[in-house]
């Protein structure tokens, strides 16, 4: 027996081309139905349940996932394995385990690995010779709770695979709790001309900070950092001394000086240089000196950026021999190596100075006032050799 040729379009009856035997409704071979309605709706139907139901696995997984801690019953080293994909609840499980005290020291430097950058040595390809020059190791840590420490320890700079000794010269180290960083500069001596391969060793740290003080090291890593530097040419080559009529005239405008007793602690006297957009940088050693004293005595190393605005502020006890009824003068001698060390192209080849500025007993006087005198300096000025600061 042959099947249908299709359906009724009346009542979804299988028939051939005729007379439908269950409504006796007349229909054409093209009128029939391939397939009855109802079961076109089933499988329509079929099909959207086949797409939703996955959706709503996988919105249930997502909720049990993160409304309950599953990794609580799962081993420390298989979190430990989990971490780099499973930030939220692994990271969370892994940290109170941190805090209760139960993790290793091996599984305590395991999780702390993702949070941790390797340091790494910056600084320009070439340097000029005969000059001290700065290096910079930058070593970021971003731990997932504060506060937090990150710094190099033990650290020995090497000049072609020979020591050098950095003990009479400063570093300078700026860390910010916040974000955990450290950005250390390391002072490198005067070098020959040709190229050198400069190495700094030592151990990255990352501690973490307490009220009491600094706890155990969380996570070391030794590392070694190098990189090629060329030692050529002079730093007239590197650096470019500008005074021309006008920006000498802006400058005499610009920058202005006074000095008064701390408002905050009488028994302290300061000196005060404002500075008010700047024609252009402005690099060198501020130095004074009072009327009992011949030779002026350098206070600190200035850097102020072409444009810039503000005030600096020096305590000059016990520096100088004050006299509060007396006068001092200072002056701001111009360095090209200062200049150098901000990475600045120009700098300002002028001394900026006062002569004969009065001591303020008035604490109500803050605000610098006289305006400075400038001259502008031989280019053959002497290079500072100074490399600290106060």
């Amino acid at each position: 027996m042959n099947a249908p040729s299709g359906f009724c379009p009346h009542c979804e009856y299988p028939m051939n081309p005729g007379t439908c035997p269950e409504c006796g409704a007349v229909v054409a071979a093209g009128s029939l139905l391939a397939s009855p309605a109802t079961l076109r709706r089933r499988r329509v139907v079929r099909r959207i349940c086949l797409a939703i139901v996955p959706l709503i696995l996988v919105a249930m997984a997502i909720f049990v996932y993160d409304g309950v801690n599953w990794a609580r019953w799962l081993p420390t080293n298989v979190l430990l394995i989990l971490q780099g994909n499973y930030r939220g609840t692994v990271g969370r499980e892994l940290l109170q385990r941190f805090s209760a005290g139960t993790l290793t020291p091996e599984q305590t430097q395991t999780l702390f690995d993702p949070y941790v950058d390797k340091p790494v040595l910056q600084g320009y390809p070439k340097y000029p010779a005969n000059v001290p020059f700065k290096i910079q190791v930058l070593y970021r840590a971003k731990p997932p709770t504060a506060p937090w420490v990150c710094g190099m320890v033990d650290w020995q700079l090497s000049v072609d695979g020979k020591p050098v000794d950095t003990s009479d010269m400063r570093t300078f180290q700026d860390q910010e709790d916040e974000d955990s960083v450290e950005d250390r500069w390391i002072w490198c001596p005067p070098l020959s001309e040709g190229r050198h391969h400069i190495t700094v060793d030592g151990v990255a740290t990352l501690k973490l900070m307490t009220t009491q003080g600094i706890s155990s090291v969380l996570h070391h890593r030794t590392v070694r950092l190098s990189r090629d530097v060329k030692i050529s040419d002079s730093l007239r080559d590197y650096v470019q001394p500008v005074a021309s009529p006008k920006q000498v005239a802006q400058m005499r405008r610009s920058v202005a000086a006074s000095v008064f007793l701390d408002p905050e602690i009488s028994s302290k006297t300061v000196l005060a240089i404002r500075y008010a957009s700047l024609p252009t940088p402005m690099a060198g050693m501020v130095l004074a000196r009072t009327s009992q004293e011949s030779a002026f005595i350098p206070l600190r190393e200035v850097f102020h950026p072409s444009g810039s605005s503000g005030v600096d502020f020096f305590y000059l006890d016990p520096k100088l021999h004050l006299d509060r009824t007396g006068s001092m003068d200072v002056l701001i001698n111009p360095d090209p190596l200062i200049s150098f060390h901000h990475r600045t192209r120009f700098y300002f080849n002028g001394v900026v100075q006062w002569h004969r500025l009065p001591i303020h007993s008035d604490v109500r006087v803050r605000e610098p006032g006289r305006l400075a005198q400038v001259s502008v300096a031989p280019t053959n000025i002497s290079l500072n050799q100074q490399v600290g600061g106060e």
